[in-house]
């Protein structure tokens, strides 16, 4: 093959009229036969299959500007690609024009997130709730909604028992309440108190109350600890919302407020041991599309404030490493001129702002780390022929079709 360093520089001037006629009509594999007699000035040599061997190296264009020590700079990566992870898939025929000459770069990373960071919230609420199935609920204590109502039981002693019509005549009263809150899911509760005795508990009297639940899901926020809900800056219309149904079912008393944060764990209702406590307890529950006869029993979870304390925000914990196809960088006929197989040393900077930009987007979203970059690398060409043609101010060419053809068996105009 003939070296670059080692081209000839007599390549041929020619008319206007000998440079667009074609003289040879050949392929790669008889190119080197076929023009063993050719003369520059009959014209220009058509390389049918040309533009598939100009993709490929075209290609290895790419991947020898990536292995450039300033690539790793000029990206803001941390370390070196490693050649390895360049890898050049066969070129491609896709069409006419030179729109189908171009190089498609896929880029890939090898990613993680650091073990522990230490997310910041702008709003939060604060409640000691009341957790039924891992899902936090409000007790509703505003009078005249469907404020806690005790009631005793009606028969004391070691086997005491519900009076069944009373039960239900304080349920129908609580299913009142339950019908006139629009949100979904929620439960009225019953609970049992009373004292311990050799022959059983002794039931002295029943709570009566209605939870609403705040799932995720439906109120947005982004993440919950303790007592703490959390939501970011776009979620604050979920902050207003959520803040407001909680201030519309409770009493009032004892909200604290500030500029981003409401405080309701002062409120009547806020952690009440009435229906449940910090490990859990049963009580007797029913569903709004139910009746008396259709109750479950669910396990109550209360937060105790003086165990939780005021967290800023979600720790989120480390993710592995892995690879992840980020997006492509596509170099098409404005970084080559035609013929030649070298970028333009004038895209350069925006190759590398493209990949950058890039990992910078993917960094930012997710809070990810690099490890490594990878690329695979694949030419297009068009159906059009090759030729030997220069162009773009061109005297001299970057290659030689692999030795085929001679710097001096060039022609420019």
């Amino acid at each position: 093959m003939i070296r670059l360093k080692h081209l000839l520089i007599e390549q041929t001037r020619v008319s206007p009229t000998t440079y667009n006629t074609v003289s040879i009509e050949t392929t790669m594999q008889t190119l080197t036969r076929d023009i063993a007699n050719y003369n520059p000035n009959t014209g220009y040599i058509a390389i049918t299959n040309g533009n598939l061997w100009l993709a490929t190296q075209r290609s290895n264009s790419l991947r020898d500007l990536l292995l450039q020590p300033e690539t790793q700079e000029s990206i803001g990566i941390t370390r070196p690609i490693n050649p390895n992870w360049i890898r050049i898939q066969p070129p491609t025929v896709q069409g006419e024009g030179q729109a189908n000459q171009k190089v498609v770069g896929t880029l890939q990373a090898r990613l993680f997130r650091p073990e522990e960071r230490q997310e910041e919230y702008p709003y939060q609420i604060n409640y000691e709730w009341h957790e039924i199935n891992n899902v936090p609920h409000i007790l509703v204590t505003k009078q005249g909604l469907g404020a806690p109502q005790p009631h005793n039981v009606n028969k004391t002693g070691a086997n005491s028992e519900l009076d069944v019509n009373k039960d239900t005549a304080v349920y129908n009263k609580m299913k009142q309440f339950q019908n006139k809150i629009p949100e979904n899911n929620t439960k009225i509760l019953r609970a049992l108190s009373g004292a311990g005795t050799a022959q059983g508990p002794v039931y002295t009297d029943t709570t009566w109350g209605i939870m609403i639940p705040v799932p995720q899901d439906l109120y947005k926020y982004v993440a919950k600890q303790g007592t703490f809900i959390y939501f970011t800056e776009e979620q604050k219309d979920s902050y207003i919302k959520t803040k407001d149904m909680i201030t519309k079912y409770v009493d009032n008393t004892g909200i604290r407020t500030g500029e981003n944060y409401t405080d309701f764990t002062q409120v009547r209702g806020s952690g009440d041991t009435q229906f449940g406590n910090t490990t859990g307890r049963s009580a007797t529950a029913w569903d709004k599309q139910g009746n008396y006869n259709n109750s479950s029993q669910v396990n109550v979870v209360s937060y105790d404030k003086s165990t939780t304390g005021n967290v800023p925000g979600q720790v989120i914990s480390g993710k592995e490493e892995k690879w992840e196809t980020l997006d492509v960088i596509n170099l098409d006929e404005n970084y080559f001129i035609a013929n030649m197989i070298s970028l333009k040393p004038d895209t350069y900077n925006t190759i590398f702002a493209n990949i950058k930009n890039i990992l910078a987007n993917k960094f930012e979203q997710e809070q990810l780390a690099f490890v490594d970059l990878a690329v695979t690398i694949q030419g297009f060409a068009s159906t059009a022929r090759a030729t030997n043609r220069l162009s773009g101010g061109l005297t001299t060419p970057d290659h030689d079709y692999g030795g085929r053809v001679p710097a001096n068996l060039w022609i420019y105009r």
